[in-house]
C-alpha cells in the first residue's frame, strides 16, 4: 500500500513521541537514514527521546503520512 505525505518534515529535539501511536510517519535520523511509513510506536530503527549521546538512531526529523 503506498503512502503520501501529509506535511513537510517537522524538526525534532527528542523527547516524547509527539503524536498518537497509531499514526503513520516518516522519519529523518541522525545518520542521514530515513524510514517511511512505520507506525510512531514501532520502531525497529529510530528513537524519538534522544539522551544526550547524539546517538545515530534518534529521530531529528518526522512526517506524517496518509494511507
Amino acid at each position: 500500500m503506498a503512502t503520501e505525505a501529509t506535511s513537510d518534515w517537522i524538526e525534532w529535539k527528542g523527547g516524547e513521541c509527539p503524536v498518537s501511536a497509531d499514526t503513520l510517519v516518516d522519519t529523518k535520523l541522525r545518520s542521514g537514514g530515513k524510514t517511511f511509513g512505520f507506525q510512531a510506536d514501532r520502531w525497529i530503527v529510530g528513537k524519538w527521546q534522544h539522551g544526550g549521546d547524539r546517538s545515530r538512531l534518534d529521530i531529528i526529523a518526522y512526517r506524517v503520512v496518509s494511507a
